[in-house]
């Protein structure tokens, strides 16, 4: 029941006028039932030497695991007895409220003061009292007389919001001195700004990879940080002067009515370096002819520290930004009439219009919920140098946190007409990467007709003499043939055509190896490709793993000289134990090949062991 943060900001932006206020003591005006009072006790006595005496509370309180809930319910149960009269009063109680906090914005003044009064008016029905709603100042910053609206800082006069950087007194010294710091400060620095709408993100972001440095470093939580994180911290402390004096409008229309508005664009940019990934979305609104755009929100997150492929970060960061446009597009009133995406990453441009079976797992999940919150069409191709995420993932020179700079305005080709946008419908080419490995044989080999072990390998076996003696034919090589006996000479002369040369034990060793390799490519298709791949690489290049789904994951599959599947293992390097015994090959066990050879060892051996 309770409303998320970042969706009470985003109506707090949507109009020109925005008020606010919040509810005296919420919780102490619920009334317990009788039955739960009980579990409300507690001592106190006023002199120490007095032995304590038992009191129950009649009214909810904080620090009651039920009381949220409860103020929350009873808050959405009154506005519904009302919603038949004030229908928006009744749902901007309901859909404005932040526990005990409420913040909305409409066109007109004559709107705020209407809604102000029947929300209050519905508070007092119900046993509440909201206060602030007027010219009262309400969580006022004593130290620069700003107001916090959720724990941003709002500028009324100018309707602006701006970030406050005064950490706590023992911080300091880290921050104005050359004195260096540990672990734990960093990270208790990097968590001092709050920012829920993501408008700090190049400043933040840079924050987090540095803890991310630290911590794969190794570096205790109270030990100073090395020379190359002590050059990070530097640059990223002499941002904070920037991050003091940024001001962002807080409403996205700036004085214009919303009923003027002729149009609205959502614009979402995502990027991903090495280090980091993130989107950032703009809205682009149209009144009288004149573009407008505002920042809206970002979300940025620090990559895995398991190294990813450039592609599969950037896919990552596209999964990010769909999400970010679901969201918008859930929390606004505002009606949004069309959504772009921009990626400077051909690869995810290939993958969003191709068929999503055709990769592996990783790449087609993330583009099925792309597809699922995006259509492809609204997703076009940006180069480097227009993509405005590009500052949240790269720190090749300070990001521009200026109140005038792209980040918080937009990019300039926004505010331009469409057909003056970057080009975008450059042939976008079909790629192999993360394609998932595909394996053909012939139906005959997996007839159902061959029902013993031994057919199906002499059948094979024979099928491969024949296609070696092609090809030696071809390049006119004698054929591989095997000295007959007596009697096959004699049924050869009397022309019996059941006849058959006798098979080489080499023969039958190289038709095993193929059916083992079949059964393991029908079942095991990716497994077997990561394997393959990985026997191709070049000095350097890092191997790919076997991803934890897996379901042999757990017995270390590697591939013999032969490409068979056999399990890996910590007797692996004793030498006294047969390397058959030391990598035992793995079969699916549903694979009708697998049931033909074990029919075949268990007839061989009597039927015992049953």
């Amino acid at each position: 029941m309770l409303v998320p943060l970042m969706s009470v900001l985003i109506g707090f932006r949507e109009r020109r006028i925005a008020f606010g206020g919040d509810v005296r003591e919420m919780y102490h005006q619920l009334k317990m039932i009788v039955q739960d009072k009980r579990f409300l006790r507690f001592l106190f006595r006023k002199n120490p030497q007095d032995p304590p005496s038992v009191y129950i509370m009649d009214v909810a309180t904080f620090g009651s695991t039920s009381s949220p809930c409860s103020a929350q319910f009873v808050k959405n149960r009154n506005a519904e007895e009302f919603a038949g009269k004030y229908p928006e009063a009744a749902a901007a109680m309901i859909h404005r409220h932040y526990v005990d906090d409420y913040f909305d914005s409409v066109d007109t003044v004559e709107e705020a003061i209407d809604r102000a009064k029947q929300v209050r008016y519905i508070h007092q029905r119900g046993g509440f009292e909201i206060r602030s709603l007027t010219s009262v100042h309400f969580t006022q910053d004593k130290t620069t007389m700003q107001e916090r609206v959720l724990g941003i800082k709002w500028n009324q006069a100018g309707d602006e919001f701006s970030f406050s950087t005064q950490l706590r007194d023992e911080l300091l010294p880290y921050l104005h001195g050359d004195k260096r710091p540990t672990k734990r400060t960093v990270l208790s620095c990097v968590m001092s700004f709050f920012d829920p709408l993501g408008m700090l993100s190049p400043f933040t972001i840079h924050g987090k990879i540095l803890v991310q440095h630290l911590w794969r470093s190794g570096c205790d939580w109270d030990e100073e940080i090395g020379s190359d994180c002590w050059d990070m911290w530097k640059r990223w402390i002499g941002l904070l002067s920037d991050v003091e004096n940024i001001r962002v409008p807080r409403c996205y229309l700036g004085d214009v009515l919303s009923s003027k508005v002729e149009s609205i664009e959502l614009h979402v940019f995502t990027d991903a370096s090495e280090h980091a990934y993130g989107c950032v979305a703009y809205l682009r609104v149209v009144v009288e002819g004149v573009v407008r755009c505002s920042l809206v929100m970002s979300r940025s997150k620090v990559a895995p520290l398991k190294r990813q492929s450039i592609p599969r970060l950037e896919l990552m960061a596209g999964v990010l930004g769909a999400r970010l446009s679901e969201t918008i597009f859930t929390t606004h009133t505002l009606k949004i009439d069309q959504c772009y995406f921009w990626t400077d990453s051909r690869t995810v441009s290939s993958w969003i219009r191709s068929d999503q079976h055709k990769f592996k797992q990783f790449v087609a999940f993330r583009i099925g919920e792309i597809l699922e919150l995006t259509r492809a069409p609204d997703w076009r191709w940006i180069s480097t140098k227009l993509n405005i995420a590009d500052v949240l993932t790269k720190w090749s020179r300070d990001p521009i946190l200026q109140s005038d700079s792209e980040w918080f305005t937009g990019p300039s080709f926004l505010y331009q007409s469409k057909d003056q946008w970057p080009i975008t419908d450059t042939q976008i080419d079909d790629t192999i990467e993360e394609a998932r490995g595909s394996v053909m044989f012939h139906e005959v080999i997996t007839d159902k007709r061959c029902s013993r072990w031994t057919t199906l390998l002499r059948g094979t076996a024979y099928a491969l003499r024949f296609i070696s003696n092609c090809f030696r034919r071809k390049n006119s090589v004698p054929i591989i043939t095997t000295k007959a006996t007596e009697k096959q000479l004699q049924l050869i002369k009397a022309r019996r055509s059941s006849v058959q040369k006798p098979l080489s034990q080499e023969k039958l060793a190289k038709a095993e190896i193929v059916l083992w390799k079949q059964a393991q490519f029908d079942e095991f298709p990716d497994e077997m490709s990561i394997l393959m791949t990985n026997l191709e690489l070049k000095p350097g290049q890092e191997p790919e793993k076997i991803g934890k789904s897996s379901s042999i994951y757990k017995l270390t599959p590697i591939l013999d000289q032969d490409g068979v599947l056999r399990m890996g293992g910590r007797i692996e390097t004793s030498t006294d134990i047969p390397f058959d015994k030391r990598f035992p090959i793995i079969l699916p066990r549903k694979h009708g090949l697998t049931g033909k050879l074990i029919q075949f060892y268990h007839a061989n051996f009597g039927h015992a062991n049953k």
